[in-house]
């Protein structure tokens, strides 16, 4: 059985460990890492997870590098991550962490795309007693029964790429767009596309498709039902235009 590693959970546990456990921990995250270097501020639930100044992907990138040189049999787990969101307006004077729906839809499936790219094993949406209260703790997908977007993003995600696995990244361009492929689990043949643009107005590129055909695309829905269709435009040589913009948007590929 493998020995499971809880990601940052060790880290908080590391800076204020006592004398006697903080050894143990250093075996993993090398002599020479700081672990409160590694802990996520506060802004790194207010921004979006590509957003280099709360480190979020930079500190998983270094715990990667830990569990190379120190741990290879151990898993890596992300077991709690998500973004505050309340429809509720805030007391007067009260800064609350909270970002509006879209947001926090968007961020969170993008979260999940940046956590399988980087080969997280396990990774959990925090899911606390959500009120839909303007505090901390208003990050679960749907407070008293009541979906909130990320719900319905999250349930699209999972029936589009659940039986998908993470193969390879195309592009990762903050300028440009993160394009990540996923191929089927029991048909090479069958690939999906993941495209988002992290921060910024939308922009059209061009991807690489051949030999494979492009089948449907769909944008990140935020409601029930069926999810809007994306446009892609068939261009020569093999590639096609798509607009990438905030929102993900999945191209499904399949043999011609």
């Amino acid at each position: 059985m493998k020995v499971l590693l809880i990601a940052f959970c060790a880290c908080c546990a590391l800076a204020g460990a006592g004398e006697r456990e903080r050894p143990l921990m250093r075996d993993f995250i090398g002599p020479n890492v700081d672990a409160k270097q590694l802990i996520p501020s506060s802004s790194a639930l207010r921004s979006y997870p590509e957003d280099p100044t709360t480190k979020w992907l930079d500190n998983l990138r270094q715990l990667q590098k830990s569990r190379a040189g120190h741990a290879r049999t151990k898993e890596l787990w992300e077991t709690e991550f998500g973004y505050d969101m309340s429809t509720k307006p805030a007391p007067s004077g009260v800064e609350t962490p909270s970002v509006t729906e879209e947001q926090q839809a968007m961020w969170t499936v993008r979260a999940f795309l940046l956590l399988a790219g980087l080969g997280v094993d396990r990774a959990h949406l925090i899911s606390a007693k959500d009120a839909n209260a303007p505090q901390l703790r208003s990050d679960g997908s749907a407070p008293n029964l009541q979906p909130k977007p990320v719900f319905h993003a999250l349930a699209w995600l999972r029936r589009s790429l659940g039986d998908y696995r993470f193969s390879h990244v195309e592009r990762e361009d903050a300028g440009d767009c993160f394009c990540y492929e996923f191929i089927h689990s029991t048909d090479s043949k069958k690939r999906i596309l993941a495209i988002w643009k992290p921060a910024g107005d939308p922009l059209v590129v061009r991807l690489f498709h051949d030999p494979l055909l492009v089948t449907r695309a769909e944008r990140m829905p935020l409601t029930h039902g069926d999810a809007e269709t994306a446009k892609v435009k068939l261009e020569i040589e093999g590639y096609f235009a798509i607009q990438a913009e905030e929102r993900p948007i999945l191209v499904w590929l399949d043999e011609k």
